[in-house]
């Protein structure tokens, strides 16, 4: 932990700073949101303060339980207003028999919580809250901090663009400018572009910010400056971790003439002008072996994010692949590919709960978003799917699957996983058998000799029919 951290009592979890607050002091909680409450062995999550409230309440009752009228005399210190009703008013919450007041802002929510901690004589100096802050609420120290640590790693982007020293001046005092101008008027709490830690928060306010800028000061340079000095950054925020540690910068703009021959190369290769990041890995690694070692990344999420501030401008890039073709375009489902795509596995009911989290809508339909994916996750639940590379499973078990599905057809007629009950005569798994896992490996490694149709358009209802193709 550095000097900073220890200060503030930060700490990190990918990459996105938590502060520690003790709770026997005056709380500063505008523009943040809870992540945990924290006494002795107990520790409560929420991400709302009106549920983390009641979630603490629930708690500390049961190490202590209280009558419903002694909880109904209470009244704060500071309003003379009651904590407890018997009846159902606006903004309180049921608890046991009666309702909590819960109306309250960040900064009374906190009170409200050390209240309550002290009706039940819960040692306000035994207990924590972690927190999210806005950049709005950070400590100026860090936000400094942080910030220069930001403007650093764009740096390095804008350089592999192939920007001059003017040209970075100008990009970073162009967003200093959209800081002061614009984002504040579509954000309270973010009104720093370079004091994001969440990669899906800045596609919000960046898209929130140009969408206000589109509206208000149509046909103004500022249109244009917002999109390409906020495109620049989007690039960095994606891998920001990258950027922050990487010192090889010149070397890699010293290659860039080669290593464009080489994609270039790939590209003839395949009709569909669309290679993977691991492809050109492999072929730079033949060919300039010297160079891979010394650029010294990570792993190919890490070269990717190079390889695209490299040739933000030639290329266009969808991770994976890199392609071409420059007609993509940023959606809904382009975000939402993009987020799962991060992840080594997922479920539908976690990918939900980011999805309504960051307002974005939920896909049309998951049936083609699991087909869309299946070339890189493998389903193994109704809901659960795990990347390919994670899933293990030999090529001796996938033929012992296409052949025993293959002798099942051929003798029976076409699978459905309704009534097939074949799945003693497959090889065993890491993962139990049931009809999730089985159309996910059809779907992933087996669909050249399978076809799969579904009886039903809900994912979670629907049965699969197997069949050979011809």
């Amino acid at each position: 932990m550095g000097i900073l951290e220890e200060k503030y009592d930060i700490y990190y979890i990918n990459d996105k700073r938590y502060y520690v607050e003790a709770m026997n002091k005056s709380l500063i909680l505008e523009n943040t949101i809870p992540y945990m409450f924290e006494y002795k062995d107990i520790r409560i999550y929420d991400t709302a303060w009106n549920r983390i409230t009641v979630k603490i309440l629930e708690a500390i009752d049961a190490l202590n339980p209280k009558s419903d009228e002694e909880l109904l005399s209470l009244k704060y210190d500071w309003s003379n207003t009651v904590v407890f009703s018997r009846d159902k008013l606006t903004n309180f919450l049921p608890f046991k028999n009666i309702y909590l007041n819960t109306n309250h802002t960040a900064v009374h929510a906190g009170m409200n919580i050390q209240f309550l901690l002290s009706t039940y004589g819960i040692p306000l100096d035994e207990c924590k809250m972690h927190i999210r802050r806005h950049p709005q609420s950070e400590p100026k120290e860090a936000k400094e901090y942080f910030k220069n640590i930001t403007i650093s790693g764009f740096k390095k982007v804008l350089m592999l663009i192939g920007l001059s020293q003017k040209g970075i001046d100008t990009i970073i005092g162009n967003i200093e400018i959209f800081n002061k101008k614009f984002l504040i008027e579509v954000s309270k709490g973010f009104n720093d572009f370079f004091l994001f830690d969440d990669y899906y928060y800045f596609v919000n306010y960046k898209q929130k910010t140009i969408d206000y800028i589109n509206k208000k000061f149509y046909g103004t340079p500022y249109v244009e400056a917002a999109e390409r000095g906020l495109g620049y950054l989007d690039v960095y925020y994606k891998n920001k971790k990258v950027f922050d540690t990487f010192n090889r910068v010149g070397l890699l703009i010293k290659n860039k003439e080669c290593i464009d021959k080489e994609i270039n190369y790939l590209f003839d290769q395949t009709p569909i002008k669309a290679i993977s990041i691991k492809k050109l890995i492999s072929r730079l690694k033949i060919i300039n072996p010297e160079l891979m070692t010394n650029i010294s990344f990570h792993d190919s999420d890490s070269f990717y994010s190079l390889i695209n501030s490299l040739f933000y401008k030639k290329y266009t890039f969808k991770k994976p692949f890199i392609a071409k073709d420059d007609s993509i375009s940023l959606s809904y489902d382009d975000l939402i590919m993009s987020y799962i795509y991060t992840l080594d596995s997922f479920s539908v009911s976690s990918a939900n709960k980011y999805f309504d989290k960051m307002h974005l809508k939920r896909p049309d339909s998951y049936l083609n978003l699991f087909n869309e994916i299946s070339e890189d996750y493998v389903q193994i639940e109704v809901d659960t799917f795990i990347s390919k590379e994670s899933f293990s499973i030999s090529d001796n078990d996938l033929n012992r699957i296409k052949n025993e599905l293959s002798f099942y057809i051929n003798s029976f007629g076409n699978i459905n996983t309704e009534n097939f009950n074949g799945y003693v005569q497959l090889p065993k798994l890491e993962y139990s058998w049931n009809k999730h896992l089985l159309i996910g490996i059809v779907r992933t490694y087996l669909k050249a000799a399978f076809d799969v149709e579904y009886t039903s358009n809900s994912y979670d209802l629907t049965d699969y029919i197997i069949k050979l193709i011809e």
